[in-house]
């Protein structure tokens, strides 16, 4: 009688044979106060209630439906889902009293069979239940799974979320045999499971089980986004969103540790810069509708259509593939094991897709890159890989980093001198508009010191100040860009050896965005212009656009609603960043 109220403990007087209160008392099960019968231990009045419902089974959900929503009921009616399930013709019930039930007590009788830890153990006899009406119960029982198997962690001074393996084993059993099942319906939460067993248990069988269902959830999500892009009544109903994606993404590329040549293999697919081995997706991919009328700006009357770039992707990538590639250090690992391959999928997952275009350019944005528009901007080292690969695979990532410079700064010239084309006609038959045009020069010319060797970088004053995320949006090329200044300073903070990396430098660049990052450099460091890189003070450009530069506070505008989202810690380090006491400087001082 305790269970039907929040009071504790029962008035003896209430006991019909109080002749047993003493036997009781004696085993240690009850305890007798001022009148009052109290349990010794809340268990046993769990067990007690659970013996009214094993007595009341046939009659369940009659039974219950008035005790359920008591708080001392519940853990009884866990314990008596647990009975049914080790019940002989119990699982037949189990299932019957889940689909005639609702709300929590549905949920209870759901919790059930993940504290009783027999899923995979029960499978058979459950399997058609769990995966019936496009796995509705069993993408209830994953929800149930997350909230009461989760447990926060502080972990290197965060606080992650932390999932018991113990509890979520049998799920990961269970979802490998069915998974072309459950897949399609389940694919947010399963990716979730496969994250915390990669993490927790690389290098294991169950690391290994999480790595070969995060590849083929990913491939799901790859197939699932062509067909809607080709057919967008063919798999609408499958639409996934973008937290969804992040983690199929992201469980996928943790993936590469347990099965390192398979998803380095659908990486590059995912990529869009092999093709896929299956043959229905590749007629998918090749279609017409695929490459390029799925991709037709409606709005743009007059439009023209940019094909693949050298580097890039031959189609457009997942967007959300994209920023996951580009999200921490995650595809570190790749650059260990397959850095040529590495070296593709980073350099594609920058560069823009194949689309439509208007034929009047933005010369903030025509440079080839993605414009990555969720990251709005928040540019700093420490974004992306870029900071830790050059520390750790410091010619690979120098070259990846002076090619999208280069890169991008091609593109922007080219723009640059068509608009001063489209201009010039323009203002051909209007002296006066034409008075106000001032050609741009392009080219800047270095001259090394007792040599008659000539360097030629290409750009302007808005390409010398990308490094202070100036006139640009993409955040890419800023990325890497304070990435590499960041890169040099440790390098002369730390004595390490800078002359072969300068040397590099200057064999390779062509942008003198890159000059903006070494004047920089020079001015933290001004004995350096005694070196290598006096040549810096041979182009008068540089010094009369530092000066621009170092009195320039655009920065300053939204730099709080791009940052703070970052949390507390990033944003004091962006802010650090930016306003280090060098940067006020001049460089022809």
């Amino acid at each position: 009688s305790d269970g039907d109220n929040l009071k504790s403990g029962v008035f003896i007087s209430q006991i019909s044979d109080a002749s047993i209160l003493g036997a009781l008392e004696k085993d240690n099960l009850i305890y007798i106060k001022d009148e009052l019968i109290f349990w010794k231990h809340d268990l046993i009045g769990d067990w007690a209630r659970e013996r009214i419902l094993v007595e009341n089974n046939e009659n369940f959900l009659n039974f219950v439906k008035d005790k359920y929503p008591k708080p001392q009921w519940k853990h009884s009616i866990l314990l008596f889902g647990q009975w049914l399930l080790s019940s002989p013709d119990g699982v037949e019930k189990w299932i019957k009293f889940i689909k005639d039930s609702k709300d929590e007590l549905q949920y209870l009788l759901l919790d059930s069979i993940i504290f009783a830890n027999r899923l995979f153990e029960l499978r058979e006899s459950i399997k058609n239940a769990l995966l019936d009406k496009e796995c509705e119960l069993f993408s209830l029982l994953l929800n149930r799974l997350f909230l009461i198997a989760s447990s926060k962690r502080v972990i290197n001074g965060q606080t992650l979320p932390i999932l018991n393996l113990r509890l979520a084993l049998p799920f990961l059993d269970f979802i490998n045999i069915y998974s072309e099942d459950i897949i399609p319906y389940c694919h947010h939460r399963i990716s979730k499971i496969c994250i915390y067993f990669l993490l927790f248990c690389g290098g294991t069988q169950y690391g290994s089980a999480a790595a070969k269902l995060a590849v083929d959830v990913a491939k799901f999500a790859y197939k699932n986004e062509k067909h809607i892009q080709v057919d967008k009544k063919h798999g609408s109903h499958l639409y996934l969103k973008n937290d969804a994606l992040d983690e199929i993404w992201m469980s996928f590329l943790f993936a590469f540790q347990e099965l390192p040549e398979t998803v380095m293999k659908y990486s590059l697919v995912f990529a869009e810069i092999d093709d896929p081995e299956d043959e229905n997706l590749k007629s998918l991919l090749s279609s017409n509708s695929a490459t390029k009328e799925m991709q037709r700006c409606d709005f743009l009357v007059e439009q023209r259509y940019i094909p693949a770039w050298p580097n890039g992707p031959k189609r457009q990538i997942s967007e959300r593939f994209r920023e996951v590639c580009l999200t921490g250090n995650v595809l570190n690992p790749f650059f260990d094991k397959y850095p040529d391959d590495a070296t593709r999928l980073l350099m594609a997952v920058c560069i823009e897709a194949p689309h439509y275009s208007s034929p009047h350019h933005d010369l903030l944005s025509a440079f080839g890159l993605d414009m990555l528009d969720r990251t709005d901007h928040a540019c700093c080292y420490f974004i992306g890989p870029w900071l830790q690969l050059l520390h750790k695979h410091p010619k690979k990532a120098l070259k990846i980093i002076i090619d999208l410079v280069n890169f991008a700064t091609e593109q922007f010239v080219v723009a640059g001198k068509q608009d001063e084309q489209a201009r010039a006609r323009i203002g051909a038959n209007n002296p006066l508009l034409k008075s106000l045009m001032e050609p741009s020069v392009w080219e800047t010319v270095l001259f090394k010191e007792n040599t008659e060797e000539q360097i030629v970088w290409i750009g302007d004053e808005r390409v010398f100040g990308w490094y202070r995320n100036r006139l640009i949006n993409s955040p890419i090329i800023p990325t890497i860009l304070m990435a590499l200044e960041k890169w040099l300073y440790d390098l002369v903070e730390n004595k390490d050896n800078l002359d072969s990396h300068i040397d590099f430098i200057f064999a390779q660049n062509k942008s003198v965005a890159i000059a903006g990052v070494l004047c920089s450099l020079v001015k933290k460091h001004p004995a350096l212009l005694r070196g290598k890189l006096k040549v810096l003070a041979s182009a008068w450009q540089f010094s009369m656009w530092d000066i621009r530069i170092s009195t320039d506070d655009t920065w300053k505008i939204g730099f709080g609603f791009y940052y703070r989202r970052l949390g507390e810690t990033l944003y004091n380090k962006a802010l650090e960043w930016n306003q280090m006491p060098h940067r006020k400087n001049v460089f022809r001082d």
